[in-house]
């Protein structure tokens, strides 16, 4: 059989696939998302000279709703940019979803088989492992990256090793991606992020609503949340955070706003307040004006409101972000995203797309996942990668 047999789109899509879930937690830069976006960009001129105005077919109804919800929400968010004169840095963002509405569609119409998911997913444990063992020797574990992102980040990884663990077969691939899981989660853990935390648990809880009959699907959550309730807490970066949180929350009992979670509790009311002010556009993209403008309803408030708008530029959290800069309009679409991701598909489709899907939607509760490239990116391009992932041939539990 001739070499070039073996050399096709469905081969370099699938290798540019596993290259980006093997190496986004270790390469800096764009350098793991660039195969799989020249692929979708060359794969989408190309289809658009070819196909003219039949560029979607063969696009489910649901992967028609993704694409469109990428392309407006983005298209929304530079919108408001521009209604603002919001500085070029702002227009990252929203490129990025539309961008990602574009290649998205010749990616989900090749299809990715599931085994270059694997592969991409096994390759990323084991250079984890790899990092911790050789790096980490105490305090918040953070290498090639500050703590919020690499925690999402891991976060991400250890929700995808969970539903592998899950949907694949045999018995042996489920219990190696069960032990990256757990693995995963201690990571996590050791990064001393609490928000990274809650994608984990929420995730592991998505798990086991969908899971509900499933031993496999139980095995592995009880396993999650074994790491969690009996290792994490032995753990000592995790019980400075826990006792620092106790700590912040008798703080906060007494009108002392001036810590992580009471001015992050500040910051999402001033801009929450900024939302009913402007509900359709938003009140625009100066952070501090918005910071300055909130009515505070206590002396604890305002001074923590005094502190925040100069320590800070964005709100901590990818709701509040949008609801202040694109109005009540960009929120309904930001969610709207969020829910077409999770929908659609059989039962192992559901599973996968857990860690972009509800990782990055919890993620963006108490951080501005949004502004964090690696979080937005992992949202667009794994959540590409995991709705065009094709697993009728390879033997998976569906």
């Amino acid at each position: 059989m001739q070499i070039s047999s073996y050399i096709n789109w469905k081969n370099v899509l699938g290798f540019s696939a596993a290259f980006y879930l093997g190496t986004y937690l270790h390469l800096r830069g764009g350098i793991a998302e660039t195969p799989i976006l020249l692929f979708g960009l060359f794969a989408f001129v190309v289809g658009l000279i070819k196909l003219r105005g039949k560029l979607l077919d063969g696009l489910s109804p649901n992967e028609r709703w993704f694409v469109a919800a990428l392309f407006l929400f983005g298209a929304w968010s530079a919108f408001t940019v521009w209604l603002d004169d919001g500085a070029p840095s702002f227009y990252e963002s929203p490129a990025r979803f539309i961008v990602g509405s574009l290649i998205a569609i010749p990616i989900i119409k090749h299809r990715i088989d599931i085994r270059w998911v694997q592969l991409g997913a096994a390759i990323s444990a084991i250079l984890l492992i790899h990092l911790v063992v050789t790096t980490y020797s105490g305090g918040r574990f953070a290498p090639t990256m500050n703590a919020t992102k690499w925690g999402n980040a891991i976060a991400f990884h250890a929700l995808l090793c969970a539903a592998l663990a899950i949907v694949s077969k045999p018995a042996h691939l489920r219990i190696v991606f069960a032990l990256a899981a757990i693995f995963g989660i201690y990571s996590t853990a050791i990064t001393g992020t609490r928000g990274a935390i809650l994608p984990v648990l929420l995730g592991l809880t998505y798990l086991a609503m969908l899971s509900v009959r499933s031993v496999k699907g139980w095995t592995t959550i009880i396993a999650g949340l074994l790491v969690l309730a009996m290792i994490a807490p032995q753990i000592p970066i995790v019980k400075s955070r826990v006792l620092t949180t106790q700590h912040e929350v008798s703080r906060i009992l007494n009108d002392d706003f001036n810590s992580s979670i009471g001015q992050r509790l500040t910051m999402w009311a001033a801009g929450f307040q900024a939302g009913l002010r402007s509900p359709i556009f938003g009140e625009g993209y100066d952070y501090e004006k918005t910071v300055d403008s909130f009515v505070a309803p206590s002396e604890g408030l305002s001074r923590a409101a005094d502190r925040v708008a100069t320590a800070h530029s964005n709100h901590h959290s990818a709701y509040i972000d949008t609801l202040a800069r694109s109005g009540f309009v960009g929120l309904a679409l930001l969610i709207g995203m969020f829910f077409v991701t999770m929908r659609g598909g059989d039962y192992a489709s559901r599973v996968l797309i857990l860690a972009p899907g509800v990782g990055f939607v919890v993620a963006g509760i108490s951080d501005s996942a949004l502004m964090l490239g690696i979080t937005t990116s992992y949202f667009v391009v794994a959540g590409t990668i995991l709705k065009a992932t094709s697993h009728k041939d390879a033997g998976l539990d569906c």
